[in-house]
């Protein structure tokens, strides 16, 4: 692999205020609260495992870990602490603002503080993200492999399909967990919208997901156009986001989308008309790879006890449960 600039990575630290609802007919037992620090490998917080394996792979660097400074104290594991404790878009918002009033810009790789990416699955992933930059964002999606047993404790996870083209037959796959994007080309305001009505919704079944997720993000364009409004400005964004928003809504259930067409409505969605027109080569870019280490973030006690499992001495001392 050729020698690439590190990038800069946000682990994002915070802690699950609710439950998550599980698929109807999913016994599995949800974890909530700091699983970053609740979950112990080896005797040493799960999140300092986490900073590690993305360190370890040469490919990240300056890293941060977004979460309270009275969890996780000053640094873990070397990776400096972003002072944030609320719900995930609050997290988000003090995170870039606090990378920004530094002067930062530019590419910036984001994960979440449960998942343990294996390093070369993370080195073939990067491979095709420098390969495509500079891009607004690169968002990988994770094949559901025909095994089932691969998945392990994560078989009740929502997954959706894409096709690879439009003849083709969809691809079940699962969200990757890790982005890369560049936040001042967002309409990062409706980007933390998104995040929460992600937070929300997570582990819904997709279909009730879709819905439930368009109308918050409806309610808050028909806000931010109203208030655009009285101050003598037009609007906009309900119109360009909700119309390819509701493309995705409709589509999406259906497996109608092709990977580059769902990354196309979400750039028109979400990256500012003038980061288009600027930087129409850029785009947005949403692979598939076969990287389940990516895509099994460890939500529930059934996950935990796997991956004790599979690295040897996983315990959760303090684990809060709903």
């Amino acid at each position: 692999m050729l020698r690439r600039e590190p990038l800069p990575l946000v682990i994002l630290g915070g802690r699950d205020r609710q439950p998550a609802e599980l698929p109807e007919g999913t016994t599995a037992h949800i974890l909530s609260g700091y699983k970053g620090m609740n979950l112990q490998i080896g005797g040493e917080p799960l999140i300092a495992a986490v900073v590690r394996r993305y360190r370890s792979s040469g490919a990240f660097d300056p890293i941060w870990v977004a979460g309270p400074r009275e969890i996780y104290g000053e640094a873990v594991a070397g990776a400096e602490v972003i002072d944030t404790d609320g719900h995930l878009a609050a997290n988000l918002r003090a995170t870039l603002h606090h990378l920004w009033n530094a002067g930062f810009s530019g590419a910036l790789a984001f994960s979440s503080c449960d998942v343990l990416p294996e390093v070369d699955e993370l080195h073939i992933l990067l491979e095709d993200y420098h390969a495509h930059a500079p891009s607004d964002y690169w968002m990988p999606q994770i094949r559901v492999p025909e095994d089932p047993s691969l998945l392990g404790a994560s078989q009740y996870k929502p997954r959706y399909g894409l096709k690879t083209s439009r003849s083709s037959e969809p691809v079940d796959v699962l969200p990757g967990h890790l982005v890369i994007m560049r936040p001042e080309g967002f309409r990062y305001e409706l980007l933390f919208a998104y995040f929460e009505a992600v937070y929300v919704t997570r582990s819904t079944p997709l279909r009730r997901r879709v819905v439930i997720m368009g109308l918050r993000l409806l309610f808050y364009m028909l806000r931010k156009d109203f208030k655009t409004l009285l101050t003598g400005g037009g609007p906009g964004m309900t119109y360009e986001c909700g119309r390819h928003g509701y493309a995705i809504a409709r589509r999406l259930p259906r497996e109608e989308l092709t990977f580059e067409q769902l990354a196309y409505l979400v750039s028109r969605c979400f990256v500012r008309r003038s980061q288009r027109r600027q930087h129409p080569s850029w785009r947005g870019r949403m692979p598939l790879f076969d990287a389940l280490s990516l895509a099994k973030d460890i939500d529930t006690e059934e996950e935990a006890q796997e991956a004790q499992e599979a690295l040897g001495n996983l315990s959760t001392p303090g684990a809060e449960k709903p």
